[in-house]
């Protein structure tokens, strides 16, 4: 086999340069086994041994060349062969950091305004305890929504009456859940929950969904990382959904900006987008400030400011009880909407705390019921009728 350089100065592709440098190794090994006493016993007949003596022999400055051209193709692929793994990285970091805040109480100031809609201010007050899978989201002199392991619940605003939702059901009630570890992540947090958006409303099952992306792409501009990804298309899904995430990897991974694009067009048109800033509680960073703008919802702008009161720790069992929010001495009704006839089930009354502090007694339920009632005055008006004949008769 005779051995000859094919690059005579033009271009060369990268499958001509791969061939040339396996013919090159293939020769340097059939050169190897001629000089070695093992040759008689090889596959090599000596006629082969001397035509590969007889042929012309790459020169040193070729060798050079070859060597110097696949390594300077290495460096340049190597950099998009590890994106996937840094920005996978970077974004399995950003999920865990978010993992790591488990309960909290804090208070959210915010306001909204769209094109269609005057600015509406409001406050929340959250309390949280992922270990009891329980929340309580209060708006001020307004109504109050409360997640517990068995149910979710909807209270109004005077805490008289008491709605039973359950787990599996994606609530339509002014006052929306959302978990705040997800915050900027899905649009319009608190004020809409699509059915889409219920299934990932736990951070567990949002940081899942998010690790199941492709990296499209990957920058490192200091200490911010800035990753494109895809989501695989689900079935309840139209397209695969395309973001774009700032994570600033010196401030404990945390989501600085979030980008969802359209990946209908050429090239991908933003659709809406989240800015946050982040301060870190001991161990823990959470969000201080949150920003969202939908410009193509109506120019939505949602605003908020969180002060946080208490960062993972232990919060009483107590606090989300449903006696809690029924004012003191007061009975409030629960109830829930039977589907699909949409009847509304009473399921009994719940008494407030008792104003000097004291357990509450166990009210007494009582159902009024039109059958039964009448069924009864029946009953009275036959035994009048009977005792006013019997005392006429007695007088007689």
């Amino acid at each position: 086999m005779a051995f000859m350089w094919p690059y005579s100065g033009g271009t060369c592709e990268l499958s001509a340069l791969l061939r040339y440098l396996g013919d090159y190794i293939t020769w340097a090994r059939d050169s190897a086994l001629c000089a070695s006493s093992s040759v008689v016993s090889s596959k090599l007949t000596r006629e082969d041994c001397s035509s590969l003596q007889n042929a012309t022999v790459m020169k040193d400055g070729d060798r050079a060349t070859i060597f110097l051209l696949v390594g300077l193709a290495f460096l340049v692929i190597s950099p998009g062969a590890n994106a996937d793994d840094r920005g996978r990285e970077e974004l399995v970091k950003m999920v865990d950091r978010r993992m790591a805040l488990v309960s909290g109480r804090c208070t959210i100031r915010g306001s909204t305004r769209s094109a269609v809609e005057k600015q509406q201010d409001f406050t929340y007050h959250l309390i949280f305890d992922t270990s009891q899978s329980s929340l309580v989201l209060r708006k001020d002199n307004g109504p109050i929504f409360v997640r517990t392991r068995e149910f979710q619940y909807y209270i109004t605003s005077k805490g008289r009456a008491i709605k039973r939702i359950p787990l599996s059901e994606c609530p339509r009630t002014p006052v929306l859940p959302f978990d705040i570890r997800g915050l900027g992540i899905l649009a319009r947090p608190s004020h809409s929950l699509t059915d889409i958006q219920f299934e990932l409303l736990d951070f567990q099952k949002l940081g899942d969904y998010l690790l199941t992306a492709k990296i499209v792409g990957y920058r490192k501009e200091g200490s911010v990382a800035r990753l494109t990804i895809r989501i695989p298309k689900r079935p309840q899904d139209d397209v695969s959904p395309l973001y774009r995430l700032w994570i600033d990897t010196k401030r404990g991974h945390s989501l600085i900006r979030f980008e969802q694009l359209d990946a209908d067009v050429k090239p991908p048109k933003l659709l809406w987008w989240s800015e946050l800033d982040w301060e870190k509680h001991g161990r823990v960073w959470v969000p201080v400030t949150f920003h969202q703008f939908l410009p193509h919802f109506a120019q939505y702008r949602d605003s908020w400011t969180i002060e946080w009161e208490q960062v993972n720790k232990p919060v009483d069992p107590k606090e989300f009880a449903l006696k809690t929010f029924v004012p003191p001495g007061k009975d409030a009704l629960v109830y829930f909407i039977e589907k699909p006839s949409n009847n509304l089930v009473r399921l009994g009354k719940i008494r407030g705390p008792s104003p000097d502090g004291t357990e509450p007694a166990i009210p007494r339920t009582f159902y009024f019921n039109w059958s039964t009632a009448m069924y009864v005055t029946g009953i009275a008006l036959i035994v009048v009728a009977c005792l006013i004949v019997m005392h006429r008769r007695w007088r007689r």
